[in-house]
This record gives C-alpha cells, sequence and structure tokens, in this order.
C-alpha cells in the first residue's frame, strides 16, 4: 500500500508538526505528501502554488488520493487586466464554493494560486451572512430578497440562462446559485413560500422538488457599509 509505505517516510512527522523544509517533486510528490499526511491527521492545509496551472495539478492529483469534499480548489485570475474586463464566471465559482465549505467545517485541504490568496476577501461573517436559506413556509418579503441578491453580487435579468442569475416574475423568484446543478423556482403566496422547484434551463419544466434550499452569495468581493464609505 503506497500510503502504508508514506507513513514511514521521514518527512511526514515534522510534516505534521507543521515544521522544517521539503524538497518535493513538483506536482505529484507534494500531492502524495499531502494526502498522507491528511490521512494521519485532518487538519487545514493551505498549499499555494506559483501559478493557476499548477494549483490545477495539484488539485487533481489529491482528488485521486483524498475525497473530493476534502479538497478545494481556489484560483484567482492572474492578470490584474483579465480580472478587471472579465472575470471568469468558472474561477469564480470555485472560490464561492471553497469560501461556503469552510464555514461548517475547516479542517479541508485548500489548493490557490498567488493570485488567489492575494485577492481581496470580505470578512467571514461578512460573506456568510449574505448565504441565504429559504424554505417551505417561510415568510419573506420578495423585493428585501431582491435587494440582498444585488448587493451579493447577483445579476438582474428577465430569464435566468446561467449561474450566477436571477429572475422576478410576479411571485416567482428564479435563482442559479453555483452549488446547484440547476436553477431554483421559488413561488410566493403573498410573503409565504408556497413552493421550491429545481428545474431545466432549456425546457423550463421541474425537474426536482425541494424542502428547503441554500443559496451562496454571488460573489466574493462583498464590502460593509464603512468600507463602501471610504471608496466613496
Amino acid at each position: 500500500d503506497l500510503f502504508k509505505l508514506l507513513e514511514s517516510n521521514k518527512a511526514l512527522p515534522p510534516y505534521l508538526e507543521e515544521s522544517g523544509h521539503f524538497v518535493v517533486d513538483d506536482s505529484i510528490g507534494v500531492s502524495l505528501l499531502t494526502a498522507a499526511s491528511y490521512k494521519k491527521k485532518k487538519q487545514p492545509y493551505l498549499i499555494v502554488c506559483s501559478n493557476i496551472y499548477k494549483a490545477q495539478s495539484i488539485y487533481n492529483f489529491l482528488l485521486t488520493f483524498i475525497d473530493k469534499d476534502d479538497v478545494l480548489f481556489f484560483p484567482s485570475d492572474e492578470l490584474v487586466r483579465a480580472e478587471a474586463l472579465a472575470q471568469s464566471k468558472e474561477l469564480l465559482s470555485s472560490r464561492l464554493y471553497t469560501l461556503s465549505k469552510l464555514e461548517d467545517n475547516q479542517n479541508k485541504i485548500v489548493v490557490a494560486n498567488i493570485a488567489g490568496i492575494a485577492r481581496y476577501l470580505p470578512n467571514p461573517q461578512i460573506f456568510y451572512s449574505k448565504i441565504l436559506k429559504f424554505k417551505i413556509g417561510n415568510h419573506l418579503v420578495l423585493s428585501e430578497i431582491k435587494t440582498l441578491l444585488i448587493e451579493s453580487g447577483y445579476t438582474l435579468v428577465n430569464k435566468v440562462d446561467q449561474s450566477l442569475q436571477f429572475a422576478v416574475r410576479g411571485d416567482i423568484l428564479d435563482i442559479f446559485s453555483v452549488n446547484l446543478d440547476n436553477p431554483i423556482r421559488i413561488e410566493f403566496f403573498d410573503d409565504e413560500i408556497e413552493s421550491i422547484r429545481m428545474f431545466n434551463i432549456a425546457s423550463q419544466t421541474s425537474v426536482e422538488n425541494l424542502k428547503e434550499v441554500t443559496i451562496l452569495p454571488g460573489s466574493d468581493f462583498i464590502l460593509t457599509s464603512d468600507e463602501k464609505s471610504e471608496i466613496y
């Protein structure tokens, strides 16, 4: 067994104790040493790579050894110009998913590139306060939900056709969060949630009825009121 052999490696004890320096193969070595350490003791690990290609490579290697729920990817565009002009929705989705998974359990392996850890991140409490949870029977004001979604980074559209969008038609709210495979349709009766359904974008037909759903923020760039006042 590969990991039985790795347990006898002299690098493992100091790695677990977070001490010393290590010289290992670029991707496979880091992945194997981290996987062996994590199997021995589940604790938070942050692997920072020089570029997004190496980060993706190590992340993929770790997925072959560690459960996918325990390995998270936190990438960011490496060119400031690209980030400002056309932020990658795929990279943003990965970051949002990673931040949300760390709320309940921080004993995860997070793989990031330098640009990922160098970017601005909101206070964790601010980010988690923007996570919305809907449950059948809850009483909510649709206009207030609309404001919250816009503040957290969602785009208001006429018809949802991709993630990080939402649409409002009468007493119906359609929204597509990055933690879901399909968008969600929430129907209200006055201020009460009457139904929650997952639906297919192409056909607009329901694919699953839900009792509750969690909607993640639409951005990882969330400012507090004080931060906004400093900018303006």
